[in-house]
């Protein structure tokens, strides 16, 4: 029995190293067959390339049947992997590539075996598969570590590009080169959106979706701003323009800059998306425009001994008030500014029209500001936005 089994390796070691000596003709066979397949038919990785790695791959994968396996063999998977990632050879076709290599040595293995060679060949098929899966995902851990790197490398590039854009001057070849990264046209619509980093989740969710949808998006912090940027469709373009919101984006807490009009028009958007994300209110549940920030970004764009004054000059008989006075007063005004209705004020005030109407006589008897005057409203509003202690404060 002992010898029977050492005929059998001795017969299967023969085979093999006929392998080894016929490695022209097997290499040959694989190009021929991968040469059909998509993207190398295209010629996506140059035959010299396909020649030279298919030496390597089938001297591996022969010396791994012969059970003589040698140092380089992970170097080998290695750098076909690698090299296929870099060209963007899409994994389902490197696949389909090494499946052949299979094929190529099983043909050759049963065109050189005698009839009375089957038993002891069925016996180490297996082996066969052992020796190629083993290779196939050594391939494959190499494949997506260089795409891993490749994203990141992307990634940082973009960031930096896009650095440069903020920072200006915008030239033509960043403008380009960023299009490029990104995978949009130079002149396609893009949409910005802006929030502090400590309030990131519903605009991180968001990011990771559109990657999910293969979507061009990246994703940037920028001091304690969290920036994403995507194109848009030109149906989604279209509703912007008319202040229409696309539905997942509405639903996301953050702030929306304008519509950018393509890479050139992209810095004025972020960088507005980027102010309005630090007056954004803490605690929205959904997207906020320039429109719905327009007046903490006006309160926030004065700076603190200009607000200070303001405010001491139109609020200061206001403060000097009881508190539970001047609470009454500043609720009855912040619910009519809001409506600019005496009806639908004193409804949500639970008081009579005219407990409303005397309540802001008060206020402008007091300020000088009428709040019916819509001039004088709009400072009562910014200045209410700065009073320590009331709801709103910013």
């Amino acid at each position: 029995m002992h010898n029977d089994d050492h005929a059998a390796d001795r017969r299967w070691h023969d085979l093999v190293l006929g392998l080894r000596a016929d490695l022209d003709g097997i290499v040959e066979d694989f190009l021929s067959a991968v040469g059909l397949l998509e993207p190398y038919s295209r010629g996506q990785v140059p035959l010299a390339v396909l020649r030279h790695d298919a030496v390597s791959s089938f001297t591996h994968l022969i010396d791994e049947l012969a059970s003589r396996p040698r140092a380089d063999h992970v170097t080998t998977a290695h750098d076909v992997g690698t090299d296929r990632a870099r060209r963007g050879v899409p994994l389902p076709a490197l696949m389909s590539a090494i499946r052949i290599d299979v094929e190529v040595l099983w043909t050759r293995i049963r065109g050189a075996m005698r009839t009375e060679d089957m038993p002891l060949v069925l016996d180490r098929v297996e082996r066969l598969w052992e020796v190629v899966e083993r290779y196939n995902r050594d391939v494959q851990q190499a494949y997506l570590e260089e795409q891993t790197l490749m994203t990141r490398e992307r990634e940082d590039e973009v960031g930096t590009v896009l650095t440069r854009l903020l920072d200006g001057p915008v030239t033509p070849a960043l403008v380009g080169r960023f299009a490029g990264l990104l995978g949009v046209p130079e002149d396609g619509p893009l949409l910005v959106a802006a929030v502090p980093t400590t309030r990131r989740r519903g605009l991180w969710t968001w990011f990771r979706e559109l990657i999910a949808e293969r979507r061009p998006v990246h994703w940037q912090t920028r001091g304690d701003d969290a920036l994403l940027v995507t194109s848009l469709t030109a149906d989604q373009a279209r509703d912007l323009r008319r202040g229409i919101l696309p539905p997942r984006v509405s639903s996301v807490p953050c702030a929306v800059g304008p519509l950018a009009d393509g890479v050139e028009d992209l810095p004025r958007s972020a960088r507005l998306a980027l102010r309005l994300a630090r007056v954004l209110p803490v605690g929205s549940e959904d997207a906020r425009r320039i429109r719905d920030l327009w007046l903490p970004l006006a309160r926030a764009d004065l700076d603190e001994d200009a607000l200070t004054a303001l405010v001491d000059a139109v609020t200061a008989p206001l403060t000097a008030l009881p508190d539970a006075d001047r609470t009454r007063l500043v609720s009855t005004l912040r619910s009519y500014l809001a409506c600019g209705s005496v009806s639908e004020t004193a409804a949500a005030s639970y008081c009579h029209r005219n407990t409303v109407l005397n309540r802001l006589g008060q206020v402008r008897d007091l300020t000088g500001c009428d709040p019916s005057i819509p001039e004088q409203a709009a400072l009562l509003l910014v200045c209410l936005g700065a009073l320590p202690g009331e709801t709103g404060a910013m």
